[in-house]
């Protein structure tokens, strides 16, 4: 027996949410370019799982010790793709997708995988990038997970 750490059923659990308006991107769906998706919501390929941590939460070894898990998993929300019109008109239903984002992700119970899901962090709405170094506007958000070892 081993144990099963859960990073693929998460992400899948969560780009299975539906929140109008707004594509979610499970990790085997990363766009090279977002400009063809966008608004969108996809997981950091460059840092995507950072933090890890394991508790060991009772005595014993091997499968027959009881573990937490916590670690954060990072995403890029890109709203629109960054022109050499500075125009903020859009600037209203980013601020709107991102709140729906994270009001999705706090109310839901189906992400399967985890016990909890938090929000940890946006650090700062502002330029973001595309794998393919392109701009947009957007934000990073960081997501705190904290799941049991399964055997």
């Amino acid at each position: 027996m081993s144990y099963n750490v859960n990073f693929d059923s998460v992400a899948q659990s969560i780009s299975g949410l539906s929140i109008s308006g707004v594509q979610i991107l499970d990790i085997n769906e990363i766009p090279v370019n977002a400009s063809l998706v966008c608004p969108v919501l996809f997981p950091k390929p460059d840092g995507y799982i950072t933090n890890f941590s394991v508790t060991s939460d009772s005595m014993g070894t091997g499968t027959g010790k009881k573990v937490t898990l916590d670690y954060t998993l990072n995403y890029v929300f890109a709203q629109a793709a960054i022109g050499t019109n500075l125009s903020f008109g859009f600037y209203n239903t980013m601020v709107s997708n991102v709140a729906a984002i994270i009001s999705k992700l706090i109310e839901s119970d189906t992400i399967t995988g985890c016990i909890d899901l938090q929000v940890e962090t946006i650090p700062e709405f502002g330029p973001v990038n595309d794998p393919a170094g392109n701009m947009y506007h957007g934000c990073a958000l960081a997501l705190k997970i904290k799941q049991f070892g399964e055997v």
